[in-house]
């Protein structure tokens, strides 16, 4: 799969398939990556639901345990989709898991969770970070940590100062981080222009 390609893609096992042969996928960024999947398709008023997808989120963050995931399963005994094995497991067997309707909004998630494979991202350099007491970390963990429920969004008020501080920082206006910030959404946790401030991966 060439770049031009890669960018134009709808296929998202292939796409997905191109992540792992280029360096893999994080149990991370692969839970967050469903959890976003799951909240673009998920019409249910069923409170614990909703609940499964703020707990998973917090499981791929390392702020849940699997402890605390087992007790959920078994006071609410259903196959939630963000805690089940199938979903986690990098995704290997999870595309024919999700409805066509979920399918086919992953192409687009993917490119603001993983980036473009093809141009990797150094983090976002550490005097850059460092600069007016660690400013610019602080609006992106603000970002990160205030998103727009239920929708799961990263709100984009919050991700325009984001890019203004980088700006004052001296982050250059070409940018990728700029450039994907400011495009088109939406954003989710796992973003990785956010992500690339926070230093996540």
């Amino acid at each position: 799969m060439t770049e031009a390609e890669r960018l134009a893609a709808t296929d998202p096992q292939a796409m997905l398939d191109r992540l792992r042969a280029r360096g893999g996928i994080s149990r991370r960024k692969g839970l967050l990556f469903v959890c976003a999947v799951l909240r673009q398709g998920l019409t249910t008023d069923s409170a614990a639901a909703w609940q499964s997808l703020e707990l998973a989120e917090r499981w791929a963050d390392g702020e849940a345990t699997d402890e605390e995931v087992e007790r959920f399963r078994q006071a609410n005994p259903a196959p939630w989709a963000a805690l089940t094995p199938p979903a986690l497991d990098y995704l290997n067997p999870s595309i024919p898991f999700f409805p066509p309707a979920m399918r086919a909004a992953m192409p687009g998630l993917l490119l603001d969770i993983f980036g473009n494979p093809f141009r990797p991202r150094p983090p976002v350099a550490p005097p850059l970070l460092a600069q007016n007491d660690a400013t610019v970390q602080r609006l992106a963990r603000a970002a990160y940590d205030e998103r727009l429920l239920p929708s799961g969004h990263l709100d984009p008020g919050r991700l325009a100062v984001l890019c203004d501080a980088l700006l004052d920082a001296g982050c250059p206006a070409d940018d990728e981080v700029l450039l994907h910030l400011r495009g088109d959404g939406p954003h989710w946790r796992g973003c990785w222009e956010v992500d690339a401030v926070l230093g996540k991966s």
